[in-house]
């Protein structure tokens, strides 16, 4: 019994081991399989580690695009900012004598940068900057941006011009700090001498020489002429009790008005006086003055100036006094005088003559003249043009010119001389001589016998010719033609000249 018993505990310890170890298996290989999805999972975390690391050189492959960029938005080497003038405005009613008036203009930034402390500054003659002293400031202006720039101005009250120019600078800096200058110019229009939208203009008048002219061009020492000038109220007030003095000065007290002149010692008055009473003269009225002025023989050529002062009163009573400056030029105009040094021959169609021309110089001083020019119609020329150069004082200049006629009649010969000035200006003188041409055809006349013998018995020998006469019997038929005719019927003898100019100092020969 014992041993069944121990049998059956032995069947049962085997049988109890066995399920066990059969146990112990199945978890050993569900560890493998958690392992080996532990594996797997280690290899998907691989592979994620993978894939982050490509998103990470993504990133970086993106980035050098980005840095390649960087130099095609650089700003290129000629980009800049570039302000305009593009327009400005006034009010021209307001713009007169002693009135304030506004301008506002308008800048553009025609550049591709932005514009930083834009400064910009006004300055003009005859009008005051108010406020700002003419210096305002635009903080900045972007590309293709627009500013407006207001400037109050007070108009001078003694303006006498209009219009008036306004010089308006500019400066600024681009992003990098570097610096520009513009500079732009607006005309203003000034009412200041008529009518105006005020009920109170402030102002007075103001008389100006607007032209003037001379009846006499070009003047040379010792001439009188006659200066015409015309003179405008430019104010806005009438000038009343105007008067004027040439080449001098005057000066006027409250109850009596005294006047000093000065005479001016190149240009003297003549027929009367240097002072001249006009009245009243009109707001934008002219009136036309003359002087007959002389001009000082013993100065010299040049540059002259003319003073005029213009002494008035306004409507209030209050005085005024301008001198004004013009200009007269005084030339050396030579002093030649052109003409035949000798009687020249008779002149017939188709026969060759000589013109014995001569140029003197009957001025005080010598001159320097340049080509002389002969010229005619109907006939042929030669030796006709020449340089003259320097004639002293007395001198005299001789060139013979060859000339054939080919027409019948009176012609004039001109004689042009040029020369330069003392203002070097070239210049010409123009003097012309006459000549006559007689038609060489001898007239057809009657022969009276009687009257043949007595001119006959008139020639030595008879008319025959000697052994000791060089003329042949030609050469006397055609004297006794040419008696018979009316014509000088001596013996003549050729004249055979060849002068293509020549200089003569010495002055008491002529």
């Amino acid at each position: 019994m014992k041993k069944t018993l121990i049998g059956i505990a032995l069947i049962g310890m085997i049988v109890f081991s066995g399920f066990t170890s059969t146990i112990s298996y199945k978890n050993t290989f569900s560890g493998k399989a958690i392992l080996q999805e532990e594996t797997t999972e280690t290899t998907e975390v691989t592979e994620t580690a993978t894939t982050v690391v490509s998103t990470t050189v993504a990133p970086t492959a993106t980035t050098i695009p980005t840095a390649t960029a960087v130099p095609t938005a650089t700003t290129p080497a000629y980009s800049r900012p570039l302000l305009n003038l593009t327009s400005y405005s006034y009010d021209s009613s307001e713009v007169y004598a002693g009135n304030v008036f506004g301008m506002d203009c308008v800048f553009q930034n025609l550049g591709q940068q932005r514009a930083y402390n834009v400064v910009v500054t006004y300055s003009a003659s005859s009008l005051t900057a108010e406020d700002n002293g003419g210096v305002d400031v635009i903080s900045s202006l972007g590309a293709s941006e627009s500013a407006t720039s207001e400037q109050d101005f007070t108009v001078s009250s003694s303006i006498s011009s209009s219009p008036v120019t306004v010089n308006v600078n500019i400066e600024y800096r681009d992003e990098s700090g570097k610096s520009y200058t513009q500079s732009f110019a607006v005309s203003i229009t000034v009412t200041g001498y008529g009518y105006y939208y005020t009920s109170t203009p402030e102002g007075r008048p103001q008389i100006v020489v607007a032209n003037y002219e001379t009846d006499i061009d070009p003047l040379e020492p010792g001439t009188s002429f006659v200066l015409s000038m015309n003179l405008q109220n430019r104010g806005y007030m009438t000038a009343q009790n105007v008067s004027m003095v040439f080449g001098g000065s005057s000066s006027s007290g409250s109850s009596t008005t005294t006047t000093t002149t000065s005479a001016d010692d190149n240009f003297l008055p003549l027929g009367s006086s240097n002072v001249q009473v006009i009245g009243d003269v009109g707001v934008n009225q002219y009136i036309q003055v003359q002087q007959t002025l002389v001009v000082n023989s013993e100065i010299t050529p040049g540059v002259y100036p003319l003073t005029l002062s213009f002494t008035y009163t306004d409507e209030d009573g209050n005085e005024f006094t301008d001198n004004q400056i013009i200009t007269l030029l005084v030339h050396l105009v030579p002093s030649i005088e052109v003409s035949f040094y000798e009687t020249p021959d008779p002149f017939y169609v188709g026969e060759a003559s000589t013109l014995p021309i001569q140029v003197v110089n009957i001025g005080s001083d010598s001159v320097l003249l340049g080509d002389i020019y002969i010229n005619a119609e109907n006939v042929t020329l030669s030796n006709n043009l020449t340089f003259v150069g320097t004639l002293e004082s007395g001198g005299s200049f001789t060139i013979d010119t060859d000339i054939t006629p080919q027409q019948a009649g009176t012609f004039p010969v001109t004689v042009t001389i040029n020369y330069q000035d003392n203002f070097k200006k070239a210049q010409t003188i123009t003097q012309t001589l006459n000549i006559t041409v007689t038609d060489n055809q001898m007239a057809v006349a009657t022969i009276d016998p009687a009257l043949v013998a007595t001119e006959m018995a008139k020639m030595p020998n008879g008319g025959f010719p000697t052994s000791n006469s060089n003329e042949n019997f030609g050469s006397i038929l055609l004297r006794f033609f040419r008696g018979m005719i009316g014509f000088d019927s001596s013996a003549v003898s050729g004249q055979n000249r060849n002068n293509p100019g020549v200089m003569n100092t010495d002055s008491s020969a002529q």
